[in-house]
């Protein structure tokens, strides 16, 4: 009787619907994060321009002191970097 009433093509929409909404859910949790991170370079890098020293912003942000100096040793290797350029340094690595 169970069989009788199974519709394979219902059963796929639905199965094509959960796949849609968890891809999205993640998609969404995933690019949050990113912003978040995105954010962190923003906040640090512009500190940096400000001649705020590493420990300082480090204690300002409540940031762990290694992330701080891994950007602040990239800028003042270069200069000529724009934050884009930055945020792509640290995303390959």
């Amino acid at each position: 009787m169970l069989l009788e009433e199974f519709d394979m093509d219902e059963y796929i929409k639905m199965e094509r619907r959960d796949s849609y909404e968890d891809g999205l859910s993640e998609s969404l949790s995933q690019g949050h994060i990113n912003g978040e991170y995105s954010h962190r370079i923003h906040t640090v890098y512009n500190m940096f321009h400000k001649n705020i020293p590493a420990e300082t912003c480090a204690n300002l942000l409540n940031e762990d002191i290694s992330f701080v100096n891994k950007i602040y040793l990239l800028c003042q290797t270069h200069a000529e970097w724009s934050e884009d350029t930055l945020k792509k340094s640290l995303s390959e690595k």
